[in-house]
């Protein structure tokens, strides 16, 4: 659910709620449409005005909470 830039997810099994901001969305968005973290990075940095590494080290600590609370999985190449 998307509202106001602001992205709600549901761990139905938890029963938790998480929000993200309109860029954690964006990368939420592009990784279960199949974008891959580097695909995800590229877009970003082609969208927002960020110093390449801020936006790397950014994106890739949201993924990895992302991936511990099970809202996302690693695709195994």
């Amino acid at each position: 659910m998307s509202q106001d830039d602001t992205t709600v997810l549901l761990d139905s099994n938890a029963g938790v709620y998480y929000t993200l901001n309109e860029v954690g969305g964006r990368i939420w968005a592009s990784l279960v449409s199949g974008g891959s973290l580097s695909d995800t990075i590229h877009v970003l940095r082609q969208e927002y005005d960020v110093m390449p590494e801020v936006l790397a080290t950014d994106t890739t600590e949201l993924v990895r909470a992302l991936i511990a609370s099970r809202l996302v999985a690693p695709v195994k190449p």
